[in-house]
């Protein structure tokens, strides 16, 4: 919380400090009228500005690269929230002037000055994250808002510092194995909620289905020590369909969620538990989603010939001949047993009660044929005098196209296939009804054939092996493996789904290898104890409790935040107000701290409360998410009272060397109802790593990543001088340029660097002061003399050509400023070479010489500098100034922004200011 008090004493002082030399008059202006009217000393008002320097320029670095067109944006859609709190403004002021050490009956024209201070910075806050102030009973927010329960209270509550080893997201620790199973499910258009998923597991390397998944001497008999997790750590409902450790064993495993066309999506088994004495099974809750019928026709009871159906909604099948001659029971099927029918009409299973009595529907049935015996009845609910709704397969003749029929009574939708004679081939038939006037064949997945006729038998039974209208008739001759019933159309996607994990399951199910538990990451210090010495370009994980302390169940978004600890003044991480989220991986400019991707855990695991791990409070626990791509986690329901433990892979960039940084969790970016018992410290060693800019050459700029031409001949480390040609107005040329690293190596992906350029009016390069350098700006930047050229090739990517004679490693092309980090390593003694494309858009220089160098993003400049590139611009023979030049003493200008006073800032920020100035007259009545 930022009481008025403090943006007034503080953050109006940064914006006066940041605006530097531009806003230096105004600045003065300002201050000598309050401290004519309200009698500040002129010591307190400088304290005021030094102390908060720093942390200003700090706090406003994501800030500084706004263009005019943002910056206008901002101050256009400020207004309105300006004219609607006008009132708690004026009243904010008040209540605050004697706290302030002010006197209250403060004078018109001081007054203004500071209502106009506090509109800008409350233009800032309308981009910076919640800045919110209370007035008294009164609360005004800006930066977006995120609701609370009433009285919700978080509390971080302990943390600890781990190492990036040995396993995290284990689910249970009883259980000492496990694979992980991934699905490939791109030809699905639809996400298929709570599918039943085949799982064949074989000990046999050469098995067609899939190579050796499985070792049975670290499994329980029947499969009782197997457990099947999804990625958020949830047991999945399973059924054990057949076990064989001798051969192939068969499991199904109701999957939440199938993502479609997604080939990530997956689940975990795990097995090897020694102390499991029960099944984890649950058969029916697999089948649980419209199934009405279930028959795997694995024999349950080889005397009563009686099968099971899984989804325990119909009850059991018999086979109904005299003697079961013509049946063989367990033959060997597809995706577990199945059974052989002879081709008679004696050879067939039934019952009394009807799967499903009317449409909607869907049978669909695992068959191969053993002869080419036409209508093959497979599966089908029925009654008397031909009136069922039924599937068969019509094999014709050999070579003919295999034919599927869906038939309700005497009327058929019929899909076919070129595959041709159905003998000894596994088939896939279903059929569905949307409505008793709609019927649709599908054979192998294919495309859906349908039939309009309208028929609506009464049915009253459930037949399998025979199409069933009261007597037995179309005789299956072959082997059914699955039947399945449901009481909805299923889709098509669901129906190829079901086809392709069945028969296609060696490429649809990827088992990786192996994982055996050994033990969890090793914490790099107790708990709630702060880590030193850490190195860069280094994976650490932070773990952090938060506990939920009100007794109010509450949604958070957790966001892993940090801020420097080393600012002056400060002492405790509960005194610093400045704080940035943690970088996303794919974050190009600021890697000061940011995710690490690990193979230790997947992205969004779930976090498990195991033992050794942080002190439990009170409550129960609840799972969370282990992340190491995105500082951000999913919206997370916390019961009142329970605790959760959140983890995260990250890493500290170059620019981090010998700080200390302190951490804490959000609510995606707003610290409201959150207190902090515990902050996580690490305090960084300072690299002796040394980066020195060596050499250069300057060539013409090519539309291609490797040019090919040097500027008028130009060697290498030679600039362009008054002896060769000049840059002129609307010049590109090109630069190459290589970093040297020396005493410790540079790891990949750890360092962004600026391209910087200075007029030099006499002396060398080396002396000039740190206030002329300036960055160059992005291609199209109207307010800077050198910008980047936009080539169509690509903004940045790495170089594939190296053209310095020192250069080792390649660095990258850059069309951006500050560069994305460096794309591969380098180690001591090499060099990495970069290429930035250059634009000269000034006219108003002539015969000037401008030096180049390259900076840490951090915009802190290299240990040396051997080489500056140089080039001279050509003498002017008149005319306007095109574009404008940078002006004498310009400061940076911070990758296309406006810090520290730079060129941008003069047309944008002034725009900005005029078009606050010009609505703060009704404001101040």
């Amino acid at each position: 919380m930022i009481t008025v008090k403090q943006i007034i004493s503080k953050k109006f002082h940064k914006m006066l400090r940041m605006q530097y030399k531009m806003l230096h008059k105004m600045v003065c202006v300002w201050w000598r009228l309050i401290l004519r009217s309200l009698r500040l000393g002129k010591n307190r008002v400088q304290m005021f500005l030094y102390k908060n320097w720093r942390m200003a320029k700090k706090y406003l670095r994501p800030y500084l690269r706004l263009t005019r067109k943002k910056m206008l944006y901002v101050s256009h859609k400020s207004m309105p929230w300006f004219k609607k709190h006008r009132e708690y403004i004026y009243q904010a002021l008040q209540v605050y002037l004697k706290p302030l050490g002010l006197r209250r009956n403060v004078p018109y024209a001081a007054r203004f000055v500071l209502v106009f201070s506090l509109v800008l910075i409350l233009a800032f806050g309308n981009i910076l994250p919640n800045i919110s102030f209370w007035l008294g009973d009164k609360k005004i927010e800006t930066g977006p808002k995120v609701a609370h329960a009433v009285g919700e209270a978080l509390s971080q509550a302990h943390f600890g510092w781990r190492a990036n080893n040995g396993s995290e997201d284990w689910w249970n620790l009883d259980f000492k194995n496990r694979r992980k199973i991934t699905f490939d499910n791109t030809p699905a258009g639809e996400n298929l909620t709570n599918f039943p998923m085949p799982i064949k597991l074989t000990a046999d390397a050469n098995d067609e289905w899939s190579a050796a998944n499985i070792d049975y001497s670290k499994t329980k008999d029947h499969g009782f020590d197997v457990r099947f997790v999804d990625s958020s750590g949830n047991m999945l409902k399973h059924e054990i369909e057949n076990w064989d450790e001798t051969s192939t064993s068969t499991a199904w495993v109701k999957v939440p969620t199938l993502t479609g066309t997604s080939t990530t999506d997956y689940i975990y088994m795990y097995y090897n538990n020694t102390a499991t004495t029960t099944s984890g099974a649950a058969t029916s809750s697999v089948w649980s989603n419209s199934y009405t019928g279930v028959y795997h026709l694995t024999a349950t009871s080889t005397a009563a010939r009686k099968w099971d159906d899984s989804s325990e909604v119909t009850g059991t099948l018999s086979v109904t001949n005299a003697n079961n001659s013509g049946v063989t029971i367990n033959a060997t099927a597809l995706l577990g047993k199945g059974v052989t029918f002879g081709g008679t009409d004696a050879d067939y299973m039934s019952k009394a009660t009807a799967a499903f009595s009317s449409p909607p529907g869907t049978i669909c049935s695992v068959y191969k044929s053993a002869s080419t015996l036409n209508t093959q009845g497979l599966a089908s609910v029925g009654g008397a005098d031909a009136a069922y709704h039924g599937i068969m397969l019509d094999g014709g003749v050999a070579g003919d196209p295999d034919i599927a029929e869906t038939r309700s009574g005497g009327t058929s939708a019929k899909a076919t296939t070129a595959n041709g004679t159905t003998v000894g081939k596994w088939q896939y038939v279903c059929g569905t009804w949307t409505t008793s006037a709609q019927r649709n064949a599908i054979l192998n997945a294919g495309a859906p054939v349908a039939n309009t006729t309208n028929l609506s038998p009464t049915v009253t039974g459930t037949g399998i092996g025979l199409l069933f209208d009261g007597v037995p008739g179309s005789p299956a001759n072959g082997t059914i493996d699955e039947v399945r019933y449901s009481n909805v159309a299923r889709t098509a996607d669901w129906i190829q789904a079901e086809y392709r994990y069945g028969f296609a399951s060696s490429t649809t199910h990827e088992f990786a290898t192996e994982e055996a538990f050994d033990s969890t990451a090793s914490f790099l210090a107790s708990e709630d104890v702060a880590i030193t010495g850490q190195s860069t370009a280094s994976t650490t994980r932070l773990r952090v409790m938060m506990d939920e302390t009100a007794g109010v169940a509450t949604t958070t978004t957790y966001q892993l935040e940090y801020a420097t600890s080393t600012i002056v003044g400060y002492t405790a991480c509960s005194a610093l107000s400045t704080w940035y989220p943690v970088d996303k991986t794919s974050s190009s400019t600021s890697v000061t701290w940011k995710m690490s991707p690990t193979a230790a855990f997947a992205h969004r695991d779930s976090s498990s409360n195991f033992s050794g791990s942080l002190t439990d409070p009170t409550g129960s626990f609840t799972a969370s998410e282990l992340l190491d791509r995105a500082a951000t986690t999913s919206p997370i329901t916390l019961s009142a009272g329970n605790f959760t433990e959140l983890e995260w892979a990250i890493q500290a960039g170059a620019d981090a060397d010998g700080d200390s940084y302190c951490f804490r969790v959000t609510n995606a970016d707003d610290a409201t109802n959150i207190t902090y018992a515990k902050y996580p410290r690490v305090s960084m060693a300072t690299s002796s790593q040394t980066l020195t800019q060596n050499q250069f050459r300057i060539y013409q700029n090519a539309d291609q990543l490797t040019p090919t031409t040097a500027w008028d001949s130009l060697a290498v480390n030679e600039s362009i001088s008054s002896s060769k040609q000049r840059i002129r107005t609307g010049d590109f040329f090109r630069l190459r340029m290589n970093i040297t690293i020396s005493a410790s190596a540079l790891s990949a992906s750890s360092q962004a660097f600026t391209l910087q350029y200075a007029p030099l009016p006499s002396g060398t390069c080396a002396t000039l002061a740190a206030s002329a350098w300036v960055n160059l700006g992005s291609p199209g930047h109207p307010q800077t003399a050198f910008r980047l050229k936009d080539n169509s090739f690509g903004a940045s990517q790495a170089v594939t050509t190296l053209l310095l004679s020192a250069s080792d490693v390649a660095g990258l092309y850059s069309e951006v400023n500050p560069s994305t980090t460096n794309p591969n390593s380098v180690a001591v003694g090499q060099d990495v070479e970069y290429d930035w494309p250059i634009e000269y858009s000034s006219s108003a220089y002539s015969d000037t010489t401008f030096c180049f160098r390259m900076v840490k993003s951090s915009a802190t400049v290299l240990d040396t500098y051997t080489n500056y590139p140089q080039v001279l611009i050509a003498i002017l023979g008149g005319g306007s100034e095109a574009g404008g030049g940078a002006p004498s003493g310009a400061g940076q200008q911070g990758g296309g922004g406006f810090g520290g006073g730079s060129e941008v800032f003069l047309w944008g920020g002034w725009m900005m200011f005029a078009n606050l100035f010009m609505q703060l007259f009704g404001f101040m009545q």
